[in-house]
């Protein structure tokens, strides 16, 4: 695996995660000692996720819209434990947008060879998302 340049949470952009659809914290990936705990780093040279990336951040549609989200996988729970969605040039949570529930996210990238992985959220104040079988 091939890691890019890390940015801060703050920094990362739309363009940036269609661009990279994978991104790990750098703390997971040996990086602690020289980034703050809130960077992120791109996988260059891959498009499928496999369990080799410790909480890794995908990049999503939002199933209906154009809209893009990007959230943390966890593997052991099989869900995405948090995610925000891409408005107005900004990263926003999901209750902060009007939309309807269940709300579908589609990952970008594959999940273990599988394309178009699919999450259903029921709650967007819980900015979570389960997958869906």
């Amino acid at each position: 695996m091939k890691f890019g340049t890390p940015k801060s949470l703050d920094d990362i952009t739309m363009e940036d995660v269609l661009e990279h659809p994978i991104w790990s914290p750098v703390w997971a990936i040996g990086m602690e000692e020289d980034y703050p705990e809130d960077y992120q780093a791109p996988l260059l040279n891959e498009n499928d996720l496999d369990e080799e990336i410790d909480q890794p951040v995908i990049a999503l549609t939002v199933e209906g819209t154009d809209l893009i989200a990007s959230g943390e996988f966890d593997w052991e729970k099989e869900m995405l434990t948090t995610f925000a969605i891409w408005n107005d040039d900004q990263w926003l949570l999901p209750s902060d947008l009007e939309l309807p529930t269940p709300l579908y996210l589609v990952s970008i990238p594959k999940i273990q060879g599988q394309s178009n992985v699919r999450f259903e959220c029921l709650d967007l104040s819980s900015e979570t998302a389960k997958l869906v079988e």
